[in-house]
């Protein structure tokens, strides 16, 4: 398949903080200033932000720093709502998401991330359900093909992440990676899934991290508010459904950045295919990521479609003056690294654009499924006819190929029944 624009972006960078290399140290930072206790961290310690990503190459550092260290006044208030919930509730039931839903909004404090998300998800009462079973499935090997893939993205996963600098954050990601593709041997692996791998295993251990990415991908009964699998299948039947549908919602919501895009003949999957398929994990810096996050693995999908909305209408007045292919990526690739306020992205997101009711988001999704279906059908039927064309020329030739070996004369006399006149008569 083509690589998209954005995509392209991305291996430049990823090549770019491989050449940092250089090993983390260990110790406790955080990019906000402040370590977990609140207390303040001397300026200049660490080279990492809290997430563990190297900050020498980051031109934003200083702008997330000072963001961070403004937040932490509401980062604390929310913290002691949460607090208070837990006290009074004990843990999150997601029988009844409606309770929670407004303090994750808000974000989750990043000691109880890990956790979370594996409840709202459903991956924890999948591994419930299932003791023993990722132990099993880490004694078996992948198709040998696959292997190799993963073996090869292993290096380019966030290398400028002390956690993947070192053999142990490389193993973990490579346990989590080969164990899923063993556990669904169809879908197996798709590049993208080791950076969302990654950063899940930066708040938790290797069986969580591989039971969110089983819940990503397949869902489950009773929590299919999420299942990304077509995203991943061969052809990516549902990723361009889902593009189809955020180029309708922005229609109504961010008509200027609408027009501006049909003017520059800008197809969104160019832009949003990364987006997507990683859920942002490689498109927007890892603390606006894991803010929506929060949200993502407890709504599902439809949060995708109000980030990027929410990332448009921010970006709106520059995107709507755009004239051409090349300044649309140009305005993408420059806003997209400085999306470092995750709490006005969200609020945004929830409510400047108005309703995004998830009926009629489903509605969006049957109707463009079946377009999408019904262009693969068309696509298969004509590689058939061309086939089938291809078949018949092939049986023509070899009839007229018989034909003229038949009808041509020989090449050589045969030689006289009477050897005393043997003779050899070229023609």
């Amino acid at each position: 398949s083509t690589q998209s624009y954005m995509g392209r972006l991305r291996d430049k960078k990823m090549s770019e903080e491989q050449k940092q290399g250089g090993h983390a140290e260990n110790g406790a930072d955080d990019s906000n200033g402040y370590d977990r206790n609140g207390g303040r961290l001397q300026r200049g310690a660490s080279n990492f932000d809290k997430y563990g990503f190297s900050t020498e190459a980051d031109e934003m550092a200083a702008d997330k720093q000072q963001y961070l260290e403004n937040f932490q006044p509401t980062a604390r208030r929310r913290s002691a709502r949460w607090a208070k919930f837990f006290e009074k509730n004990g843990e999150i039931d997601i029988s009844t998401p409606e309770k929670v839903k407004a303090l994750v909004r808000k974000g989750i404090p990043d000691a109880k991330r890990g956790e979370l998300w594996q409840v709202c998800s459903g991956a924890r009462e999948r591994q419930l359900e299932n003791p023993g079973y990722f132990a099993k499935l880490t004694e078996k090997s992948p198709d040998p093909a696959i292997a190799d893939q993963i073996e090869l993205d292993l290096q380019r996963t966030f290398p400028s992440n002390r956690e993947f600098r070192t053999d142990d954050g490389i193993n973990k990601l490579r346990m989590v990676l080969r164990a899923f593709a063993v556990h669904n041997p169809t879908v197996a692996y798709c590049q993208s899934m080791n950076f969302i791998v990654a950063l899940l295993l930066l708040f938790m251990p290797p069986e969580g991290a591989f039971w969110m990415l089983v819940q990503i991908v397949e869902g489950s009964p009773h929590h299919n508010h999420m299942v990304f699998k077509g995203y991943y299948e061969e052809g990516m039947p549902m990723l361009k459904v889902d593009v189809r549908v955020l180029s309708a919602l922005l229609e109504k919501k961010v008509p200027k950045v609408f027009a501006a895009l049909k003017r520059c003949h800008i197809d969104l999957v160019w832009i949003c295919s990364d987006w997507f398929m990683s859920l942002f994990s490689v498109t927007l810096p890892a603390t606006t990521v894991v803010r929506i996050w929060d949200s993502l693995f407890l709504e599902g999908y439809k949060i995708l479609f109000r980030v990027s909305i929410a990332l448009f209408k921010m970006n709106e007045a520059v995107l709507a003056k755009a004239t051409s292919l090349d300044q649309v990526m140009e305005a993408v690739k420059g806003f997209l690294p400085k999306t470092i306020d995750f709490d006005a992205l969200m609020k945004i997101g929830f409510r400047k654009i108005g309703s995004l009711s998830k009926s009629e988001t489903n509605r969006l999704r049957e109707v463009f499924l079946r377009q999408v279906e019904e262009e693969r059908e068309e696509n298969r039927r004509r590689r058939e006819q061309l086939r089938q064309i291809q078949r018949e020329k092939q049986e023509q030739e070899g009839k007229m190929e018989g034909v003229l070996q038949s009808a041509a004369p020989s090449r050589f006399v045969q030689p006289a029944e009477d050897e005393r006149d043997v003779h050899y008569v070229f023609n």
